[in-house]
């Protein structure tokens, strides 16, 4: 193997690559100008161990950092860069042999191989290296415990069925296969060290291989992502003694069709079963406390939930994207859940201001009487749905993405609506709000209320409402006592009475072609008109002082915008996603500061005006 000592110059350097047939060793000090050549070159093995990556402050070099091009610290716009570091992010080669010294971040950049910024097959570190150990082809953390870096080529033998019967066992079975066999420790099913034997293979080997697998009583915790992406796997015989299913457990199990959970199971924790989208039905047992959130995720054919007496916390996220639920079953004797009335819905008892709610909802669901609060519909295939004159509360996104929702009667028992309650209720096209709504402010009634609706064309407030109005016919939402527009939709204008936009006000108003904010607003909230992707021109007056982050963004057919003299600082991301774009008209004293500020548009679209905002569209 060539050895390339005190490296200085490139035409060297080259030379000496050239006729090392790809074996190559660095001595001593490596600088970053050289890097550039060293990654022009392909290598079967490259020795680093004897070279010098930075190890005293005067071996890093000092280089610009630019915005949006990396991390710039400092006021003069500098920063240190990691000799070793920045060689590995553009290297191919097939034997990387690292110095003793590597850093975590340099074995974070090596595995970032599957995005193409590396090309390595396999890694060896020494047994003095401070952070890593090897364990046959692969490296691994200095216990040897996890896998830091997988050799690309291992020998892996065809097994079908895992069974962990016990330590011994566990050994027995795996001995034949593999650096990551079960191992039962402490009452914590996981993966082990592995044997020592010469035919290993990785966690990613192992996993498609699993058809079966057997839980022996021994076991109590099933640690996290143990079995996850096991994408063959069909059977789970659970032992008696399993109390916790941790996080991402099961996640992925694809072909996983039927579940059968222990009578000893207390706790299913996030993600545990999620993506397992043969399921068919889940029977959560009744020693069951609590199930965490996206437990059931994407469980997409899951048609019946049956819910034990035990369960006291169960999130509205744990069956997230499960669109083909029948029903929801709670245990008559759960004291914190129920299925009233062959609802086919999951109520909480007295968890919302005192107020039972509806936490989850399947295709076959109705609302019963007595439910105070509406929390999450969770199915999104409703057309039409009856809120009965009990329920006080419209909880945040209750109705998020029920896109087939063509029209919904609110009773006059409603008192609050929360931020987001009809986001991307596409098809709905008219939305009366009855007068006994009290509760305004920018996470009740306003805050996307209606983003995403691209079909709403009427929105009223009934006469009599004490803190809104839609007065003038606007159809919006307007605070009275403060004359803020909250919420409008594709035929909303905005009164001369308005002194501010709140924030997402229009957010996703996709049929709004053109607008006009009177001269009596003096403030535009966050992402107020973002998404409006019919919009193709706006005046922003002379009285507005403020604008908020992103509160044009995303207007994909925007081609003019002016832009008002008295807005103190402006953020720099209110015309981000506007590529249409063409005109951008700000007053002619404060030409250097927009375009210093939009420092992403050409300043060529920048127009100046003097005196009053001009006309345009």
């Amino acid at each position: 193997m060539k050895q390339i000592k005190s490296i200085i110059k490139n035409e060297i350097l080259r030379d000496e690559i050239a006729s090392a047939d790809g074996e190559l060793a660095l001595v001593g000090a490596v600088p970053l100008e050289v890097i550039p050549l060293l990654q022009e070159y392909s290598y079967k093995v490259l020795d680093l161990s004897q070279a010098i990556f930075g190890e005293e402050e005067e071996d890093y070099v000092v280089c610009l950092g630019y915005r949006h091009s990396g991390p710039v610290y400092g006021a003069s716009g500098v920063r240190k860069v990691d000799v070793l570091k920045r060689l590995l992010e553009g290297l191919t080669v097939h034997t990387l042999i690292l110095p003793d010294n590597v850093a975590l971040r340099h074995m974070n950049t090596i595995t970032h191989r599957n995005e193409g910024k590396v090309s390595i097959s396999c890694v060896r570190v020494s047994e003095n290296c401070n952070l890593f150990s090897m364990v046959g082809e692969n490296v691994y953390n200095k216990k040897g415990t996890k896998l830091v870096f997988e050799a690309q080529t291992v020998a892996v033998e065809n097994v079908n069925k895992v069974v962990a019967q016990d330590e011994e066992d566990v050994v027995t079975e795996w001995s034949k296969l593999s650096s990551f066999p079960f191992e039962v420790v402490d009452g914590a099913l996981r993966f082990g060290e592995g044997t020592k034997g010469s035919n290993r293979c990785s966690l990613h080997d192992v996993k498609p291989l699993i058809e079966e697998i057997t839980i022996p009583d021994s076991v109590t915790v099933i640690t996290s992502y143990v079995f996850s992406d096991c994408a063959n796997l069909r059977k789970i015989t659970f032992g008696e003694s399993v109390r916790r299913i941790c996080n991402g457990a099961f996640k992925g199990c694809v072909r996983l069709e039927a579940l059968v959970l222990p009578e000893s199971l207390r706790w299913i924790d996030d993600e545990a079963f999620a993506g397992c989208s043969a399921l068919k039905s889940i029977i959560i047992p009744d020693q069951v406390e609590s199930v965490g959130q996206h437990a059931f995720k994407k469980c997409t054919g899951i048609e019946r939930v049956y819910i034990g007496k035990s369960v006291s916390f169960l999130p509205a996220d744990a069956f997230e994207d499960c669109q083909a639920i029948d029903s929801f079953v709670v245990d008559p004797n759960n004291v914190f859940l129920d299925s009233r009335d062959n609802c086919n819905s999951l109520v909480k008892k007295g968890s919302r201001d005192d107020e039972d709610s509806i936490a989850l909802m399947s295709r076959n669901s109705f609302i019963p009487d007595g439910v105070g609060y509406l929390d999450s519909v969770i199915y999104k295939g409703f057309q039409d749905l009856h809120i009965p004159d009990s329920v006080i509360t419209i909880g945040g996104g209750a109705f998020d993405g029920c896109s087939k929702l063509s029209s919904l009667k609110i009773p006059k028992s409603v008192r609050y609506i929360r931020s987001q309650a009809f986001a991307g209720c596409s098809s709905l096209t008219s939305i009366v709000i009855p007068n006994s709504v009290t509760m305004v402010g920018s996470w009740f009634i306003g805050h996307g209320l209606f983003s995403g609706c691209t079909h709403l064309e009427k929105v009223e407030v009934e006469p009599g409402c004490r803190n809104l109005d839609s007065r003038d016919g606007c159809n919006g939402i307007i605070a009275s006592h403060t004359n803020t527009f909250m919420s409008g939709c594709n035929k909303s204008f905005i009164p001369d009475t308005i002194i501010e936009i709140e924030d997402m006000a229009f957010y996703g108003c996709e049929g709004i072609e053109s607008i006009r904010i009177p001269n009596s607003v003096t403030s535009i909230g966050k992402w107020a008109f973002s998404y409006c992707i019919s919009l193709k021109t706006l005046i922003i007056p002379e009285s507005v002082t403020s604008i908020g982050e992103s509160a044009f963004a995303g207007c994909t057919s925007l081609e003019a915008i002016v832009l008002p003299p008295r807005v103190k600082a402006i953020p720099v991301d209110i015309l981000d996603g506007c590529p249409s774009l063409s005109a951008i008209y700000v007053p002619k004293d404060r030409r250097k500061y927009y375009v210093s500020r939009f420092y992403n548009i050409e300043p060529i679209k920048f127009k100046s005006y003097v005196g009053p905002p001009p006309i345009i569209g």
